[in-house]
């Protein structure tokens, strides 16, 4: 993904505040050869690996749960207001 460096954001403690502060994240992944999009309400745990790790709930009625997304690579946005 592109960001000009203007707009690029480093510092790990704005980010997880960022994530804190508005946590609805639009989480995109491959599900079999397609890709998922996701409003997901996330919940960070800045204490688990160096950035941290994102947790989150799906309903069962939601196939994202049965493909396995930890085996495959993921984005997820946050935004403010």
């Amino acid at each position: 993904m592109y960001i000009p460096e203007h707009f690029e954001e480093r510092d790990v403690a704005v980010l997880n505040a960022l994530v804190r502060s508005y946590p609805l994240g639009t989480w995109v992944t491959e599900v079999g050869e397609r890709l998922v999009v996701n409003h997901i309400p996330f919940i960070l745990d800045s204490t688990r690996g160096p950035l941290g790790t994102l947790r989150g709930h799906v309903a069962r009625a939601n196939a994202v749960w049965k493909a396995s997304p930890s085996q495959v690579e993921s984005v997820v946005v946050f935004q403010g207001p």
